[in-house]
């Protein structure tokens, strides 16, 4: 009892003075801005991390951190967090991998250009949409977003479906 007591006190001591952040809550903090820069985007994302440097100045719970992500996270990029400390700035490059999966649909054989696609023609399956969402393409998720379109392009059977393979159909 007298342990958890003594523990209790010295984290929450930690807290007043600003206890000194890990790496791994740094990993943390960068995470949280990744998942919230993508919000609901994807079903689930895969985030590695490259190792950070050991002699690192790094800051404590209380400092703020700004950390740049970018507009598209997804794939390999660098992100830079920076703090200051006794007025110095200072910064840190995190290289992270952001792998996306989501349920989208994908072509079940292939189609033609200029064709009709229904439900006969798709399926609905989990795939890493990651180079995909880099580049900026909107991804299919449901028949009903194929209304009134027809391919622009030949497709492959096993493609995952996105907008810019579709155009409107002629009157």
């Amino acid at each position: 009892m007298n342990v958890r007591l003594v523990v209790l006190l010295l984290s929450m001591v930690g807290l007043l003075w600003g206890a000194p952040l890990s790496a791994g809550a740094l990993k943390g903090r960068v995470q949280e801005a990744i998942q919230t820069a993508i919000g609901n985007d994807v079903d689930r994302i895969e985030v590695t991390f490259r190792p950070l440097p050991e002699l690192v100045n790094w800051p404590n719970d209380v400092v703020p951190l700004k950390i740049l992500i970018p507009e598209r996270p997804y794939g390999l990029f660098i992100v830079p967090v920076t703090w200051s400390d006794q007025g110095h700035h200072l910064q840190i490059p995190v290289q992270v991998s952001v792998i996306a999966y989501d349920k989208v649909l994908t072509s079940a054989r292939p189609v033609d250009r200029q064709t009709d696609v229904g439900d006969k023609d798709l399926r609905r399956e989990d795939r890493d949409v990651t180079s995909i969402l880099a580049l900026g393409k909107t991804l299919l998720r449901q028949s009903s977003e194929l209304f009134g379109k027809r391919t622009r392009t030949f497709i492959k059977k096993g493609d995952v479906l996105t907008l810019d393979l579709f155009e409107p159909k002629p009157d």
